[in-house]
């Protein structure tokens, strides 16, 4: 391992311990975003009736990477799209794109406008 990769590798174990060991809440900026904001544990949920496309990372151009079921999920963050896309990030990580099914949300999930 080069010392780049060293110091890279040992730069996010602190950061992980940092914050105790917990996942990081990733919301992405710039491109073609509207805006996007992270929810604290119990803040936001949405729930759909239908499946949902499941993706990576929240985009016009972002290809699925599978179907989410339909329930009430917790979420981490939200990203709105120019375009009207509306992404919210699962506590798994994953981004689910709700603007294409109807859902509704229980807490103060409001994509930024």
């Amino acid at each position: 391992m080069g010392k780049r990769s060293s110091f890279l590798f040992f730069s996010c174990v602190l950061l992980l311990s940092a914050c105790g060991g917990g996942t990081a809440v990733v919301v992405p900026a710039g491109g073609e975003g509207v805006g996007a904001r992270s929810f604290s544990s119990g803040q936001c949920f949405v729930s759909y009736n239908d499946t949902v496309s499941v993706y990576m990372e929240p985009g016009m151009d972002a290809i699925p990477v599978g179907q989410g079921l339909p329930g009430r999920f917790e979420m981490q963050a939200v990203r709105a799209l120019e375009g009207g896309g509306v992404f919210y990030q699962t506590q798994e990580s994953l981004w689910v794109r709700v603007d294409t099914v109807e859902y509704t949300t229980e807490g103060d999930c409001a994509a930024p406008e």
